[in-house]
């Protein structure tokens, strides 16, 4: 038999056990404590990305969450965005959310900044978040002879020699074809003159107007990524606009290539790769210039940005009013002329100095 006083013993210390567990498990319950998770639209260049942060913490405790952007690292700079709260007990949970997109390939890590936490007696701390990886890729093919055109069918593939029929059918049609097409001129020469429309707007307008509200925006020298970060977006816009490509979801290498195959001046295409690899490095990947030399960014952008003229706008083929009076340009491209014509003689070696 067990001694009564061993038995009283055995008994404390198994209350005691029960105490030291009930006191751990609340003061686990009231540490704070988050959890993140990644949503995506999709695995290439410029899809979005929405990260889920939620926080629990002790509800005498306040949870400060900044107003601006945070600072995401390889992503896109993002302002949180509250999604749920809710009080339980003696613990407050928080979600937010973080809108973001990716603009370099491989794998990226994704780390929140620490947030801070302030208990009831006014004392902070910081509350480290929990990081992930995500993989981009590009929206190109890795290997880029998969998209070369094939060449041309021999003309002996096609068909084979003109018959008699087609020697005598073909003069026919183009005889018809002349005298279709003169009667359709006649016509319009009787018809009342119709003024030239106005040609469609320029991309290079609005590219040039945002350019002057980047310059004009007093950014440098505090706020040197954001600064690059518009001139990049305005630059690339005007690319998509002006030759069909998706500028803003490609690198600076990828956007090289495509320039290229659509037959832009290889001058042009150095100018172009060169300001994007300069404002992307500063935008995205911390990289801090001296603020003489990203000033001249601005520069090399206005240089690029060419506004059409008429003569080169398939859509501005004018025709001639009853007073016989020759259609002019709007006043806004003259302007836009004139800027480009001042910002090119010094933007031409903006990066050839040291």
């Amino acid at each position: 038999m067990i001694a009564p006083a061993r038995t009283s013993h055995l008994a404390i210390l198994v209350l005691l056990l029960f105490a030291l567990a009930a006191i751990t498990s609340q003061v686990a319950a009231q540490s704070p404590r988050a959890t993140i998770s990644i949503d995506r639209e999709g695995d290439t260049i410029g899809d979005r990305i929405t990260i889920r942060v939620t926080v629990t913490y002790p509800a005498t405790s306040e949870l400060v969450l900044p107003s601006t952007a945070l600072d995401l690292g390889l992503l896109e700079p993002a302002v949180p965005q509250v999604t749920a709260r809710s009080f339980s007990g003696e613990e407050r949970q928080l979600t937010f959310q973080l809108q973001t997109r990716a603009f370099l390939v491989g794998l990226i890590q994704v780390q929140v900044p620490h947030l801070q936490l302030v208990d009831q007696s006014g004392t902070a701390f910081e509350l480290e978040l929990p990081s992930s990886t995500i993989e981009v890729i590009s929206v190109l093919p890795p290997d880029l002879a998969e998209v070369t055109p094939k060449p041309l069918k021999a003309a002996e593939q096609i068909g084979g020699a003109p018959t008699a029929i087609e020697f005598i059918v073909g003069p026919i049609v183009a005889v018809a074809i002349l005298l279709l097409l003169a009667s359709v001129f006649v016509r319009r020469r009787r018809r009342p003159t119709i003024l030239a429309t106005q040609p469609p707007p320029d991309p290079a307008i609005a590219a040039l107007a945002e350019l002057t509200a980047v310059g004009e925006s007093d950014l440098l020298p505090a706020r040197l990524d954001e600064f690059a970060q518009r001139i990049d977006t305005a630059i690339r816009r005007f690319l998509e606009a002006r030759y069909h490509l998706p500028a803003l979801n490609l690198t600076a290498s990828e956007l090289t290539h495509q320039l290229a195959a659509a037959g832009v001046p290889a001058g042009t295409v150095r100018q172009i790769s060169t300001l994007c690899a300069q404002t992307d490095a500063v935008a995205y990947a911390g990289a801090t210039p001296a603020v003489d030399r990203a000033s001249r960014y601005l520069n090399l952008a206005r240089s690029i940005v060419q506004p059409l003229t008429p003569a080169s706008t398939p859509f501005a083929t004018p025709t001639a009013s009853p007073t016989g009076s020759r259609w002019t340009r709007p006043s806004e491209i003259d302007d836009a002329l004139d800027t480009t014509a001042k910002d090119r003689e010094g933007a031409d070696n903006a990066f050839r100095r040291p």
